[in-house]
């Protein structure tokens, strides 16, 4: 494979250059990178970060999203793709609502080592209409709130609907509500971002799931959460959840430790509506945003922040 090195005194232009070259390894060295328009990572790419911050310094929505076109449809996107190492930081002065990383009609994709910090309203990650991705040893801390709207998560495993993404036009092909599947996070951390033991920003209220569901019954599937470590103590809501499903099948969580949450999981769907892959809310049917087969085993949850009877898991009637 080639190696790419780039530097922060790259300009944006040089560092998306490198990041179209399929099949390469590309070494972010160590600085910060002032990130200014979306990058965008191509299949058969691997992304090593060498003590690299790449920092939003612009009013933008995305610092890296895999590569996806106005016609890219199902699993069809970029694949095969490893980012590791790297650290991604939003900066609130820009009170703009983005995603840190999106994974947009992919597969195959590695997270590994990767730190998250100060996501700001929307997400941290944002797993939409992608399969086989494993996120694992990685750190997302804290969140800055949109108060109005605090149920939102640090990782969202989304489905491809022009309520989610905004990149292409209204009736792109890409916008086809595809769910996720075959989904892993593992042996990562979600707390508040902390310098010399002083709070910079408080933890999410919601750590890894979904708030919104896709119409005619679809479902993400296949999802592992496993091994993670939940602190919400100080976070943003205390009556959030670690863990929210909606419209997921075949769900296990095992072995988490989890502190200082409304609940540790929930299980719910929303009753009024669902949305179209237009991004329209329509009637949902009794099928949409139901959540089948979830296994909850050997998680340590304490010190609820709460006065909820069920706070390690709560299902809602009806789901």
């Amino acid at each position: 494979m080639k190696t790419i090195i780039v530097n922060p005194n790259n300009t944006m232009s040089t560092i998306q250059k490198a990041l179209d070259t399929k099949g390469s390894n590309i070494i972010f060295s160590p600085g910060i990178y002032n990130i200014t328009a979306p990058l965008f990572i191509d299949s058969g790419v691997k992304i090593i970060g060498d003590k690299a911050i790449l920092r939003q310094a612009g009013k933008i929505n995305h610092l890296l999203m895999t590569r996806t076109y106005k016609n890219t449809t199902a699993y069809l996107g970029a694949h095969d793709i490893i980012i590791e190492g790297l650290t991604f930081e939003a900066m609130a002065k820009y009170k703009t609502k983005l995603n840190l990383v999106t994974l947009w009609h992919a597969r195959d994709v590695t997270l590994r080592n990767i730190t998250m910090l100060d996501a700001y309203m929307f997400h941290a990650l944002e797993i939409n209409s992608s399969k086989s991705i494993v996120v694992e040893n990685s750190s997302f801390l804290g969140y800055f709130s949109d108060h109005k709207a605090d149920f939102r998560e640090q990782i969202q495993i989304d489905f491809a609907s022009e309520s989610a993404l905004f990149l292409f036009a209204k009736g792109s092909k890409c916008y086809d509500n595809t769910c996720c599947e075959d989904i892993t996070i593992r042996g990562c951390t979600f707390d508040s971002h902390k310098s010399d033991n002083r709070i910079i920003r408080p933890a999410a209220s919601q750590c890894i799931g979904n708030h919104c569901q896709p119409s005619n019954g679809r479902k993400h599937k296949n999802i592992i959460i496993e091994s993670n470590i939940f602190n919400g103590e100080g976070g943003t809501n205390p009556k959030g959840c670690a863990i929210n499903l909606t419209a997921m099948d075949n769900v296990t969580i095992r072995n988490n430790k989890a502190s200082g949450f409304g609940r540790f999981a929930v299980a719910k769907r929303n009753k009024d509506y669902s949305y179209n892959k237009n991004g329209r809310k329509i009637t949902p049917t009794m099928k949409d945003g139901t959540c089948n087969n979830t296994i909850i085993e050997g998680n340590k949850v304490t010190n609820p922040s709460w006065s909820y009877k069920a706070y390690e898991f709560y299902r809602e009637k009806g789901c």
